[in-house]
């Protein structure tokens, strides 16, 4: 068996210090997500009995992955509020019980993400509800990167660029105003004060 929960490259604000880490269950040696029926409660079950979050990401938040399922079964509720955004993954559909389920957990103190959004009308109900929405570089070109910037940016959400590969993704990213980063360009990025002033400006 190789199922366990792994920390991937973190998230980065403008200032390129570390905001956040996504945790995410991997079912094998491979290094991408592989969805799996109770996965998202596999990363909680994980977070509570193997390690505690501090261990995992000291003082940053954690992005928690979560489905249908999870929502449906109040799983994120086993972590504190304060410690974790939870991050609605692209295959949950806006039903009446989903968008309820995630309106009672915003009203308790809970920070909502949605993953791969793209700019989907249809989703306009979990939009209303998030602070972040995570937006994959590699699914939209650039026209469809702005278009959702200039649409969601200044109500209240901030906007995350995921698969950052190179820095012209970086600086695209932070010239439409996205405030957070997340992809293998910075594990490429030398840990060093020259290298890191230089991607920032």
């Amino acid at each position: 068996m190789h199922e366990k929960l792994h920390c991937p490259p973190a998230d980065f604000d403008k200032r390129l210090r570390v905001y956040a880490y996504e945790l995410l269950f991997r079912g094998g040696p491979q290094n991408f997500f592989q969805p799996r029926n109770h996965a998202s409660s596999s990363v909680i079950a994980d977070s509570l009995t193997l390690f505690d979050l501090e261990t995992l990401t000291g003082k940053a938040r954690a992005f928690i992955n979560v489905d249908e399922l999870a929502l449906r079964l109040g799983a994120p509720r086993l972590l504190p509020a304060d410690r974790i955004v939870v991050e609605i993954l692209e295959s949950v559909k806006p039903t009446d019980e989903i968008v309820g389920i995630c309106r009672e957990l915003r009203q308790d103190g809970y920070s909502l993400a949605l993953d791969d959004f793209l700019g989907e009308p249809a989703l306009q109900p979990l939009v209303d509800l998030a602070h972040y929405l995570k937006v994959d570089f590699t699914l939209l070109d650039a026209d469809g990167a702005k278009r959702v910037a200039d649409e969601y940016l200044g109500n209240g959400l901030s906007l995350l660029a995921e698969k950052v590969e190179t820095q012209h993704d970086l600086d695209e990213a932070r010239n439409l105003g996205y405030s957070y980063f997340q992809g293998y360009f910075f594990c490429r990025l030398p840990c060093s004060r020259p290298a890191i002033s230089r991607a920032i400006s």
